[in-house]
Order: C-alpha cells, then structure tokens, then sequence
C-alpha cells in the first residue's frame, strides 16, 4: 500500500465515522 492510498483511506474512514 502506498502512503498516498493510505492517507486517502484514513481520511475515507475518518469521513465515515462522522456520518
């Protein structure tokens, strides 16, 4: 995995925890 995709999935769950 690369940093790229990880940043985007952290910022996709942090997304998701707040809905």
């Amino acid at each position: 995995m690369t940093r790229k995709n990880q940043s985007k999935m952290l910022q996709q769950s942090l997304m998701t925890k707040k809905n």
